[in-house]
């Protein structure tokens, strides 16, 4: 079980909880928070770990392991998650997926996760063993496609009732009774299977596909997006260029982004317009034409919407504390 750095992980979480361990239990109530994280060792090709926590402070994650010997599964909450897709060109891509679900990857190097605060978040977390895994991979073609050894690959599959059954019930057992870990172990085995086999039964896998779905449009679409801030994007318009339809392509984005192309686009020109702002030198009617909206007073109505103050006032907040 050393194969699966068992022990530095814990030692890794203690320190960034700033938490006291107590045998596999890393517990925690301070500045950062409150819960615990509880590690399992319950096979030769099974470790899990159970957390359940609310923070004060956003907790970011580096998962930069090498040499690793086992595959993570990810259970639980979404998060926000970066993953570099291209280490030499350090292309990096960020996931949101507003679902309770299992996040699957073989990128152990360059994967990043971001826990939000004021809310209760459970996950389970197992590392497979490479061996186990792929066993089971290979019993079928088409996950050998989807989970191949020789690409990269990430995979988010949405709980159905009976992952969701066997989530609720790792968490609720206490760990400590006789037979729990042999229980634990049993609904490890059925998260692991069950997400196997949702996968297997998706409608469409692709030789090409390194994703859920087939996603490169998206990122097609994600990069037309970040480089247009100058006015309103024609989804229909994006469509045609990502060579996707308009309908598949609005399903892919909010999959994989956690949103709509419109939410998304006009965040990325908010977030643009309090650049402008912070920057000073132009007036409201001039940053709202060069982000294309179509007057200083739409502009002013959904800044207020989104970030609950004025332009006005946010520049004049920004000049005081200047």
């Amino acid at each position: 079980m050393n194969k699966f750095k068992f022990e530095s992980s814990l030692a890794y979480w203690e320190e960034l909880l700033n938490g006291k361990r107590i045998g596999d239990t890393i517990q925690f109530n301070n500045e950062k928070g409150k819960g615990k994280l509880e590690g399992f060792r319950l096979s030769e090709d099974i470790e899990m770990f159970r957390l359940d926590m609310e923070l004060k402070q956003e907790l970011h994650i580096n998962n930069k392991q090498e040499n690793v010997n086992f595959i993570p599964i990810f259970f639980g909450e979404s998060v926000d998650q970066t993953l570099t897709m291209d280490e030499k060109e350090e292309k990096v891509k960020e996931f949101n997926n507003s679902s309770i679900g299992a996040f699957c990857t073989n990128v152990n190097k360059s994967l990043q996760w971001k826990f939000p605060v004021k809310k209760n978040l459970k996950f389970v977390t197992l590392k497979v063993s490479k061996d186990l895994f792929y066993n089971l991979v290979d019993k079928s073609d088409k996950l050998e496609k989807v989970l191949s050894k020789e690409q990269i690959f990430f995979e988010f599959e949405e709980f159905d009732p009976k992952m969701r059954d066997f989530f609720n019930k790792i968490h609720s057992i206490s760990g400590t009774d006789t037979f729990d870990l042999d229980f634990m172990e049993n609904y490890a085995n059925n998260l692991l299977l069950l997400f196997l086999k949702n996968i297997l039964n998706r409608e469409e896998i692709t030789e090409t596909r390194k994703y859920p779905y087939n996603v490169e449009p998206v990122f097609k679409a994600q990069n037309i997006l970040e480089n247009t801030l100058d006015r309103p994007v024609s989804i229909d318009n994006l469509a045609e260029d990502c060579g996707i339809s308009e309908s598949r392509l609005r399903f892919l984005f909010k999959h994989v982004f956690g949103t709509t192309i419109h939410n998304y686009h006009q965040d990325l020109r908010l977030n643009k317009s309090r650049s402008l702002l912070r920057k000073g030198g132009k007036t409201m009617s001039m940053i709202a034409m060069d982000l294309g909206f179509s007057s200083s007073s739409h502009f002013s109505m959904v800044f207020k919407k989104q970030f609950n103050i004025t332009p006005k006032q946010f520049k004049n907040e920004q000049y005081q504390m200047a």
